[in-house]
Parts: C-alpha cells; structure tokens; sequence
C-alpha cells in the first residue's frame, strides 16, 4: 500500500468516523489539559523564529482567503463580538496595557509596515476615503494642509485643533469678517515661518489671498500692535 492509498483510507476512516474522533479527541484534551499546554508552551518557546515565518508565509500566500473569512466572520458576529467587548471592556484595556508594554516596539514595527504596505497597494482607496474625511471635517482640513506644507518645507508646525478655535474667535484681523476664515501666517510657510500659535492669527479668504507671500509688517504695519494684542490675550 502506497502514502496515496494510505492517506485516502485515513480519509475515508475519518469522514465515516468524525464524531467517534471528535468526542475522543475533546476528552483526551480535558483529561491531558495541563501537559498539552505545556508541551505546547515548550514548543512555541524553542521555534519562535520556525512559527512566525510560517505563519507570515500563510497569510501571504492566502491573503485574499483570510480577508473574506474575516470580513465574513465580522458580519455574522458582529452583535455578540459588540457585546463581548461592552461586557470585558476593563479586562481587555487590562491586557492591551500588558502586551504594549511587553512588545510595543514588535507591534508598532509591524503596524507600520503593514499601514505602508497597505497604502502602496490600496492608494486610489486611502485617497478617497482621506478626501471623504476631510470634506466631512473641515475645520481639519487647513490645518491638515498646513501641516503637510510644513512637513514638506521642514518647518515646526505644532498648532492645534483648539489652537485654531481660539484664533478664529477674533475674525479677520484686516476686515473682521467671520465668513470663510483662514490661518495665515505672520512670516509664510514659504519662507521658513513655523505653524505655531506664536506665528498664526486669522483672515478671511480674500485677505489672506491679498497678503500672499508677504509677511504682516510688509502688507499692512499698522495691524501689527493689534495682532501682538491678540498673543497677549492668547496667553503666548
């Protein structure tokens, strides 16, 4: 008898017998619980490096498999998994600080590859669905710009979301205007001026399209004392 009609009779044993087998394996398992745990434990431990490459070989080579089994699993779990959570929320937040602590640099690290190998291969999807953020957040939306330009141009840019709100309260500093108001910067971006609190105060679009590139004392020195007011009120 060859390995082919030897692991066809195995099949055909199981298939008539999976009960019988099943049952039998559930029982040996509760009665050897403590050892086979052990024995596993042991295992895991001295092939680390063997589990994770195969491991990362599987879900390569069956990607497109698990994502459907997962996606499939969530939609028809998804009330007890909801519920299980609301019911273990202390428990869970409990592990997560546990494990992050332990390997928070191994996570981090594969968060980020996965995050980069994600957005290389789902560009035209992280695009639009960036653009539906932002669309729906627009009071993020200048400072998400500013803060790119700044990463671009190398410059500080630590504004705030409360920040912003705080500055706009003022209006437009030229025309004090409180419609389509814009963060503008008293030395540009452009020219090497940080995105800070310091550095920013508000205008309307149409004014900040007037100052373009030029700082406030170039484009009108006399609201100048006004805008070092509004610091002062700032608290900077």
């Amino acid at each position: 008898m060859n390995k082919e009609q030897i692991a066809e009779s195995n099949r055909k044993y199981y298939e008539k017998n999976k009960e019988i087998i099943s049952d039998r394996s559930k029982r040996y398992y509760q009665d050897n619980k403590e050892r086979i745990c052990e024995h596993v434990r042991i295992y895991r431990e001295l092939n680390k490096q063997k589990i994770s490459d195969l491991n990362k070989r599987y879900r390569e080579e069956h990607e497109e498999q698990l994502r459907v089994k997962k996606k499939k699993y969530y939609l028809e779990h998804k009330e007890q998994r909801a519920k299980y959570l609301e019911e273990n929320k202390d428990r869970i937040s409990e592990y997560q600080k546990i494990y992050f602590e332990e390997h928070g640099d191994v996570y981090k690290e594969r968060r980020t590859d996965y995050n980069k190998k994600y957005r290389e291969t789902h560009k035209d999807r992280v695009a639009i669905s960036n653009k539906m953020w932002l669309d729906k957040n627009p009071e993020y939306k200048s400072l998400h710009c500013k803060k790119r330009r700044a990463r671009m141009s190398e410059t500080i840019c630590n504004l705030t979301e409360l920040d912003v709100i705080n500055i706009k309260v003022f209006g437009c500093l030229v025309c004090g205007s409180y419609d389509d108001l814009a963060i503008a910067h008293d030395i540009p971006v452009i020219r090497g001026g940080d995105t800070t609190i310091e550095n920013c105060f508000c205008l309307c679009r149409s004014c900040n399209s007037s100052m373009s590139t030029k700082t406030l004392e170039e484009w009108k020195p006399v609201l100048v004392p006004q805008k070092f007011s509004q610091s002062i009120f700032l608290g900077i």
